[in-house]
């Protein structure tokens, strides 16, 4: 079955185009891969302020729940990162999250049946 037409209020027919260097559209395309989202997506998000949603790539055994567990252990970490920038000094969370979202993603990735290939 086709996906239903859009109306026409909704086409995205407008494009913008700006000039970065290749290291930065690379920084953009690893953001959005990251997210499970296009290049399109992320910077439409980013450009428009809204919020930006994380998902699953397809076929991963990430589940929505999981995903916003390591979205916000990602958040914790950023945050910690930040804090060790100003002060010089290693927060005691930072470890901690970093050895989480590690034991998660090997949980969910590496060790689950229908994992990667040769990561078992």
């Amino acid at each position: 079955m086709a996906r239903p037409r859009k109306e026409a209020n909704e086409l995205r027919t407008a494009a913008v185009r700006t000039y970065m260097t290749a290291s930065e559209r690379m920084r953009l395309e690893h953001a959005a891969a990251v997210r499970g989202i296009s290049l399109s997506d992320y910077t439409r998000a980013l450009l428009l302020k809204k919020p930006l949603q994380m998902t699953a790539p397809e076929g991963s055994p990430l589940d929505h729940a999981l995903m916003q567990e390591i979205r916000r252990i990602g958040v914790n970490i950023n945050q910690a990162v930040r804090r060790f920038h100003q002060t010089d000094r290693m927060p005691p969370e930072l470890p901690k999250a970093a050895a989480t979202i590690e034991r998660l993603l090997r949980q969910n990735l590496l060790e689950a049946p229908d994992g990667p290939k040769g990561r078992r």
